[in-house]
């Protein structure tokens, strides 16, 4: 193998790894849902079937791995939802002190938490079954200064 060919399964390799030490250390205790979570999973489905559809696909050492490499990246690092060291939004936890601000308010059949960080606002659904017992942790691993109604 060349050095060119060698170089992406590397990068792709390692952003596994990463992705599944974040997922390992922060355990999440209640889980909630991305609005626009699915998009990773749907394009590493397309850009495979896209992949093996071409002409040019040959099948071949390099080719497999290199499609078996991308699989993790469709689940990993595409959870949410609030962990003990703060929010876990794909792969990137917002810790309790950097958050400005939330809120939590009722949308159809779930509620939504926006928070707002220095990274900007961002939304979490959560079931209704959960809501109470969000609250509560949300009270006190959050100081209660920094609720919006």
């Amino acid at each position: 193998m060349e050095i060119s060919t060698i170089l992406p399964i590397l990068f792709i390799v390692a952003m596994d790894v990463i992705l599944f030490v974040i997922d390992r250390r922060n355990k999440i205790i209640f889980r909630g849902r991305n609005k626009y979570g699915i998009i990773v999973p749907v394009m590493v489905a397309v850009f495979i079937v896209v992949t093996i559809a071409s002409k040019s696909f040959v099948l071949n050492a390099y080719n497999i791995i290199l499609l078996i490499a991308i699989l993790p990246i469709a689940v990993l690092g595409n959870k949410s939802g609030l962990t003990e060291k703060g929010i876990l939004l794909n792969s990137y936890v917002a810790i309790w002190q950097k958050i400005e601000s939330y809120s939590l308010d009722e949308e159809a059949s779930r509620y939504v938490l926006l928070y707002k960080t220095n990274a900007g606002v961002r939304r979490i659904y959560f079931k209704k079954e959960n809501i109470e017992e969000v609250r509560k942790y949300l009270s006190r691993a959050i100081n209660y200064k920094h609720y919006r109604r």
